[in-house]
């Protein structure tokens, strides 16, 4: 009795694994059948995040690359989009210098102000910054530095002889130019009192 019960028990057991390879085999070609991904389409992923960027801005007054003069005002700008650490730098010819170094709020526009000093030659404003999660950004502004034109007295008008100081007098002035106009219905004529006799020659042979 106990040997029927074992193999009906083993022939059912033996049954329901048949049946369940059966069925894996069925799903597994059905699976290969064209247009069954169609049938069963996955669901929709959601978009892609918006990727974070963090962007800095530097400027001047006058413009980048434009012309500044020795001794002029200048005024720089500078912001960043997001709170970031910030460097502003002062490259030059004779090598750089750190004109701020610090936290900035996002979209604050920040100011510093100097004055063009030597080398006449270029300057470039660059700004670093970094945030929190180590991005980075940057951005420069070059402009040319020149030495200030001097400027020319009227009372001179045959070539360029700039007011005092210093007091010029005929030796400092090259012989071939002597006996040049000197003006006398200006302001100021003749500061350098080239012509002693007023008769509108300086520095008469």
């Amino acid at each position: 009795m106990s040997q029927d019960m074992s193999s009906k028990m083993f022939i059912i057991v033996a049954s329901v694994i048949l049946v369940i390879m059966a069925v894996a085999i069925v799903l597994s070609i059905l699976t290969q059948l064209p247009g069954y991904e169609d049938n069963h389409p996955l669901p929709p992923s959601l978009p892609p995040s918006k990727p974070y960027t963090l962007r800095v801005k530097v400027w001047v007054d006058k413009g980048c690359g434009t012309t500044y003069f020795l001794g002029e005002d200048i005024i720089i700008h500078f912001k960043a989009n997001k709170d970031a650490m910030l460097n502003l730098v002062d490259d030059y010819q004779w090598g750089k210098r750190v004109l701020f170094n610090g936290m900035v709020r996002g979209g604050k526009i920040y100011t510093y102000r100097d004055s063009i000093m030597l080398p006449s030659s270029y300057r470039r404003f660059s700004v670093y910054a970094l945030d929190e999660k180590g991005r980075r950004a940057y951005d420069e502004c070059m402009i040319i530095i020149a030495s200030k034109p001097p400027s020319c007295h009227p009372s001179y008008p045959d070539f360029c002889i700039p007011p005092p100081p210093p007091d010029l007098d005929c030796k400092d002035i090259p012989r071939e130019k002597w006996n040049f106009r000197v003006r006398w219905d200006v302001p100021d004529p003749d500061p350098h009192h080239f012509d002693g006799d007023m008769d509108g020659i300086g520095c008469e042979t």
